[in-house]
């Protein structure tokens, strides 16, 4: 995970996902709580660094995560329950990832020519 792309960690989200949605799983559940705490402390390191190209795009996975934990605890909760919020937050799951998936080489490159300049 210490050199995977923010894209690459959208795609692990999404299949914990949906893998936890059809089992019935609560965000609080291991099943999600385990590997999302691996991945939150390596997201968080390199965030942390200052050194990594995709350390914008980093922390937009981190909400990325966020709302997809709050909207599997919706479907937890029940189908039907709080409808609306669940699909404002879908909503802004799904622009995270159209952000994330078309522009993050570019923040990249950027991160990648202002860390060359500063040296």
């Amino acid at each position: 995970m210490k050199d995977w792309t923010p894209v690459k960690f959208i795609e692990l989200i999404d299949k914990k996902f949906l893998e936890c949605k059809r089992k019935g799983c609560s965000r609080y559940d291991t099943e999600w709580g385990g590997w999302s705490r691996e991945m939150n402390l390596v997201l968080r390191e390199r965030i942390e660094s200052g050194k990594d190209a995709y350390e914008m795009s980093l922390k937009f996975v981190v909400v990325y995560w966020m709302a997809k934990s709050q909207i599997l605890e919706f479907y937890f909760k029940g189908r039907y329950f709080h409808v609306g919020k669940r699909k404002k937050a879908e909503a802004e799951a799904e622009g995270i990832r159209k952000l994330l998936t078309r522009h993050s080489e570019r923040w990249a490159e950027v991160k990648k020519a202002l860390l060359e300049s500063t040296t």
